[in-house]
Formats: C-alpha cells, structure tokens, sequence
C-alpha cells in the first residue's frame, strides 16, 4: 500500500513539473512578475506603475489593496473605499420631553467586494427614511 501511495505522488509530481504547472502554482516573491494572483507567496498579483503585473504584499499590516476591476481571490484582497453611510442619530430631549433626531451622512471606509473574482467598488447602504418627529430607530451618535 505504501508503494502504491509514494507511486502515487511521485506521479503526480511528474506530471505537474511535465506540465509546467510549478509556474501557475508558484512561489514568486514580492516584486516578481506574475500572470496570475496564484502564482505569487502573497496571493497578490498586481498592476504597478509601469503598467506590467507584479507581486504584492498582502499581510496583516498590509492589505493587496487591488482597485475594483481587478482580479481577486477574496474580498480582502480588494481596495478599500469611502462611500456614504446615513444613520438616524438621537440628538437630544425636546422641551416637551420628547427624543429629537436628524439625518447624519458621513464618509466610512468600506472594503470593496469580491465578485466572480473580480474585485467590485463597495456599495453604499440605501438612505434610511426619516421623520424627525419618529426617532423611535435613532442610534447614539
């Protein structure tokens, strides 16, 4: 059985170096050139500045950060971005005693999305409805 397994794999070794897979499953290091994000350490191929595809880093200091467009392997390959998020905010008591709110929209960084590998801008989240004599769904601000 045991001969039978090593046989196994050393077929399998053959065939994959015969087949010149090493280069689509290889171990580039950052800054080599590359074709596709498999082919790199890091998962992460790249355009650069000279317009050719590179290794990237992608680490837990370092996100591959790939613009949308690109391809990916998951979503935290993908780049960052801001888009507009609006919440319902408590703003206080009004004189009679009553919660007062308002409409807030500020800029949050949202990861984009991964798509049929492909990496997608982030969407931004529909605009809540308000009535600012309803603050019954007001968050703390």
């Amino acid at each position: 059985m045991k001969v039978l397994i090593l046989s196994f794999f050393s077929f399998l070794l053959i065939s994959t170096a015969s087949a010149g897979l090493e280069e689509i499953f290889g171990n580039a290091e950052i800054g080599d050139q590359c074709g596709s994000d498999y082919q790199c350490q890091t998962l992460c191929c790249k355009g650069n500045n000279e317009g050719s595809l590179t290794c990237a880093e992608h680490n837990s200091q370092q996100s591959c950060s790939k613009p949308a467009g690109e391809t990916c392997i998951s979503n935290e390959f993908c780049k960052s971005e801001y888009v507009t998020v609006c919440k319902v905010v408590r703003t206080g008591v009004g004189a009679d005693g009553s919660p007062m709110c308002t409409l807030r929209c500020s800029p949050t960084l949202v990861k984009g999305s991964c798509v049929n590998s492909i990496c997608r801008y982030p969407v931004s989240p529909p605009i809540p409805s308000f009535d600012p004599k309803d603050c019954s769904n007001a968050v703390d601000p």
